[in-house]
């Protein structure tokens, strides 16, 4: 959990669990050699309560010479609010990240006990969870919020801070069944115990092992994805969709979890709906499923590949590049390489375009060329086609996924598409018999549009 050297910042709330983390830490500090700071968040909820514990913590900091922070949640939270649990846990934790990063701290202590894992553990189960919601609280979570006291029950805790002559306070809300976590540890874990004295230590036991389990089966999910998977940004994540559907139920929720993960995002509230939504997706018929999940998180099914990805990474902006005289131009949004050029017409010169060239006969071409993504309503009439097309329709029939179609580059001339590249020139400018001159496009690349994408295409269309 600790480093030498670490500085760390302890989260106390006054509590008996967080005060005899403080205690702990700091009779520890030099064999462990680190440097702890006591950082205290005023949820703001009980007016008089909240200033007396706020004066304790930083007494309780003082008597141990230790650097002492606050913060008040300034009306942010509010009795009655829909999850004021969670919201108050958010505000904390955001508290406790600023305070580590404004003391260039390594570490964040906290006071979780075997008690509250199992108290969690009760709380998933009762809300429906898989094995990593059962597996409970980690004792290192991101590598920088670490638990010392996961494994010790409340019961040693008040025996230690007895024998060590340290006083605590009584937060009265935690005497409130409303709360859920409250009901759990008042009046359900009372009627367990009855039947069973060693809970707190079975379910701690019993969460081990799903952690041990889970961690496994992560491991294998990392390892399929790494085959199988491509992974086109640090925010992006693509699984074919045949192999996976090959796969058992439960190795395919560990490898959604794992790819909704690896694409950036935080799983603390993806929960078996959403595992069971993606899924659906994935079976269904429509080629173009779409799931939004919690947070920054998305899923999207193309046709036969599975993409996970963040919201800020599908977004793509207009562009356009205007291009007055034959040249090599380059269009950063594609990103691409553009050469424009023109000559006579010869016999042997060849004018079969392919994927990234395209020829034009020149005298049906204005200047100036614009170079741009799709716009609503934009059509034209496909090489070898007499009629108008959508190009909303033409992507569809090309199977190009929705999210590549937007950076797609479209060249035209006045209001006319002359070349949607990479797939299909319009049939009006195309090289004819009486063509005298030539106008040929070239891109060198299409990064932005992958070769799988294009792929897809060129069995049902001419790319030139």
């Amino acid at each position: 959990m600790f480093t030498k050297g670490d500085r760390v910042v302890v989260a106390v709330s006054g509590g008996a669990d967080s005060v005899c983390l403080l205690h702990v830490l700091h009779e520890l500090r030099k064999v462990l050699d680190i440097d702890p700071i006591v950082c205290h968040f005023d949820h703001g909820l009980r007016p008089g309560e909240d200033e007396k514990e706020t004066h304790f913590v930083q007494m309780l900091a003082k008597s141990f010479d230790l650097t002492f922070s606050t913060e008040k949640a300034m009306g942010k939270l509010r009795i009655g609010d829909n999850s004021i649990e969670e919201k108050a846990r958010g505000l904390r934790y955001v508290f406790l990240k600023d305070r580590m990063n404004h003391f260039s701290a390594q570490k964040i202590a906290v006071g979780h006990t075997l008690n509250d894992q199992a108290e969690t553990v009760i709380m998933r189960l009762l809300r429906g969870s898989g094995t990593s919601g059962l597996s409970g609280i980690p004792p290192v979570r991101d590598g920088y919020v670490v638990r010392p006291l996961i494994e010790l029950q409340r019961k040693e805790i008040m025996r230690y801070l007895s024998q060590a002559g340290m006083k605590h306070v009584t937060d009265s809300s935690n005497l409130n069944t409303a709360p859920f976590r409250n009901e759990i540890r008042l009046t359900i874990m009372p009627l367990l115990k009855k039947r069973q004295q060693g809970l707190v230590e079975i379910i701690g036991k019993t969460a081990a092992i799903l952690k041990e389990e889970r961690e496994w089966m992560e491991t294998e999910a990392r390892d399929w994805i790494d085959m199988q998977g491509l992974v086109e940004s640090h925010r992006k994540i693509t699984i074919p969709l045949p192999e996976f559907s090959l796969l058992h139920e439960a190795k395919k929720n560990h490898i959604i979890r794992e790819a909704l993960r690896s694409s950036g995002g935080a799983l603390s509230r993806i929960t078996t709906r959403h595992i069971e939504a993606v899924k659906r997706a994935a079976k269904g018929k429509n080629p173009h499923a779409r799931v939004d999940l919690p947070g920054t998180q998305t899923f999207r099914r193309v046709y036969e590949s599975l993409v996970f990805s963040s919201k800020e990474e599908e977004k793509t902006e207009d562009f356009s590049l205007q291009i007055d005289k034959p040249g090599i131009f380059h269009l950063k949004e594609s990103p691409c390489t553009i050469s424009i050029s023109e000559f006579r017409r010869t016999v042997s010169e060849p004018t079969i375009g392919s994927s990234q060239t395209a020829f034009f006969d020149a005298d049906q071409i204005i200047y100036p060329l614009v170079i741009r993504n799709t716009r609503q309503g934009d059509h034209f009439i496909p090489l070898g086609m007499t009629g108008h097309k959508k190009l909303k329709n033409f992507f569809i029939d090309s199977k190009i996924p929705v999210a590549a179609r937007k950076r797609i580059p479209i060249f035209t001339t006045g209001n006319q598409i002359i070349w949607v590249c990479g797939l299909r020139i319009d049939d009006r400018f195309k090289v004819k018999s009486n063509t005298k001159t030539v106008l040929k496009a070239t891109i060198q690349t299409l990064n932005e549009v992958s070769s799988d994408d294009l792929s897809r295409t060129r069995a049902c269309s001419t790319p030139y």
